[in-house]
């Protein structure tokens, strides 16, 4: 396998960056020397000097790995989807509110009431049909109960996902030129908006357009705001190029039908980029998932390259493009798995898992499976506080969490309440027997001249029968 570009130098030459290999092991995160399940004790430990702040994290990032290990699916979404979902995603201020967007406009809204995972459908919305694929949604941090969303049918909306009403914030009129990508960024005040020629257009918070530029060849595929700097603007694009901006610095070029040059970094990839996302920690790392298979992990401030992860993830007419995420409480790549008979060890791989992978070693953590799954997982979003993961497989939606031993104990509270005679509960009640549990026998002391005086006493006390006698 040939080594990528990471920039305008071959990569052979840079010893610093590290092209990891596929690496198919689970690892077992007990035997590292970080690991802690307590966090009390670690933290202790942190504060005494035992363990570094680097120590700490890592501490931290294994109970979250140990905590993944034990996700399983609780519960497929009952909304029937007439094709693919093409876009998911968590509220940022409220963590149990989903936004879901199918491949024909389809919208529905999820919200979940409690620890338990009891789920009530905010809202539904009949889609267009063909032609009407929502590309992305973002909710609107300006107004709590709205979102913006991208279509195939050439608009940009608000759409208020209470009242079920929308408001267009462009349109083309047309299927051939239409908007791939949108971002909004509270702290600014601006929204962006990404077309299928490269063009990206802003906005203020009143949905008023402010300029636009040519700031890619092909397909805007994806834009992003940084929450750590917000005026820092990430975006993606068919023409092989991650590209970071200034959005207070960018200008226009002398020259008609040419790129704006004047962007902060251009990140140069070998296939074509679905995403590239900020790190929800410190957004001081950028990840990107290109349309074959490589991941690669960028380091801030100036985006050096850091590490090149290879993992099977390729692009399918049919299939929704995968797209690596951030976890929300550490750095952690989560990923599904699109399996390749090429790959290496391709017979001893857990196929069509979801794989949860370290950015700095490329090493597979954890690969999460379930009975449930056996599609694809295109696209897995967790929300803000990790403790649910929404996954896209086709037309299905399933969702993960925790799995708690209270679930673990329903089957057996229902075999309680069974109709049926017989051994439903022999593994509760296999040594109960009809007769009273045998008595505990008394321990014998041995007699001595005291105890032998107290039972003469007793012996020759009156009594109700010396009375009869007399």
């Amino acid at each position: 396998m040939k080594r990528s570009k990471g920039s305008s130098k071959p990569e052979a030459r840079d010893k610093s960056i590290k092209s990891i290999e596929p690496q198919i092991t689970r690892q077992d995160i007990r035997k590292s020397k970080h690991y802690e399940a307590n966090i009390i004790k670690s933290y202790y430990s942190f504060q005494s000097g035992v363990f570094t702040p680097s120590d700490f994290k890592l501490t931290g990032e294994n109970i979250i790995l140990k905590n993944l290990s034990k996700y399983d699916v609780f519960l497929e979404d009952p909304y029937d989807f007439h094709v693919r979902v093409t876009a998911l995603c968590w509220h940022p201020g409220k963590p149990n509110i989903l936004a879901i967007g199918s491949k024909w406009g389809e919208l529905a809204f999820r919200k979940w009431v409690n620890f338990f995972g009891d789920m009530v459908e905010l809202s539904s919305f009949e889609g267009t049909g063909p032609g009407g694929s929502i590309t992305n949604i973002c909710f609107d941090p300006f107004k709590d109960n709205g979102v913006f969303l991208t279509s195939v049918n050439g608009t940009a909306r608000w759409w208020d996902y209470e009242s079920g009403k929308g408001v267009n914030l462009m349109t083309t009129g047309t299927h051939e030129k239409w908007y791939c990508s949108i971002s909004a960024s509270e702290k600014t005040g601006l929204i962006v908006v990404g077309d299928v020629n490269g063009i990206l257009t802003v906005l203020n918070k009143d949905m008023k357009q402010v300029d636009s530029y040519k700031i890619h060849k092909r397909k805007l595929i994806n834009a992003e705001f940084s929450n750590a700097r917000n005026w820092l603007l990430v975006t993606s694009s068919l023409d092989h190029t991650v590209k970071v901006w200034d959005i207070r610095n960018m200008k226009k070029p002398t020259v008609s039908n040419k790129c704006t040059e004047n962007y902060l970094q251009v990140l140069q990839h070998n296939k074509a980029v679905n995403s590239a996302y900020f790190s929800k920690t410190d957004g001081n790392r950028l990840l990107t998932t290109d349309q074959h298979n490589e991941l690669r992990v960028y380091r801030g401030p100036n985006f050096d390259l850091e590490t090149i992860i290879y993992h099977p993830h390729r692009q399918f007419q049919h299939l929704t493009g995968i797209r690596a995420t951030w976890h929300p409480l550490a750095d952690l790549i989560v990923i599904g798995r699109y399996p390749d008979p090429h790959w290496p060890n391709y017979e001893n791989e857990v196929l069509k898992s979801i794989d949860i992978i370290d950015p700095s070693s490329g090493k597979i953590k954890v690969q999460m499976v379930s009975n449930s799954l056996k599609g694809i997982s295109s696209l897995n979003e967790m929300n803000p506080t990790g403790d649910l993961m929404a996954s896209g497989m086709g037309m299905h939606l399933l969702y993960w969490r925790l799995k708690h031993q209270t679930d673990n104990k329903l089957p057996k509270s229902d075999n309680k309440h069974s109709d049926d005679s017989g051994n439903d509960d022999d593994s509760e009640n296999e040594n109960k027997t009809d007769k009273p549990p045998p008595k505990k026998p008394r321990r014998t002391l041995k007699e001595s001249n005291h105890s032998k005086k107290l039972d003469y006493d007793k012996r020759n006390k009156p009594g109700p029968k010396n009375k009869k006698q007399l």
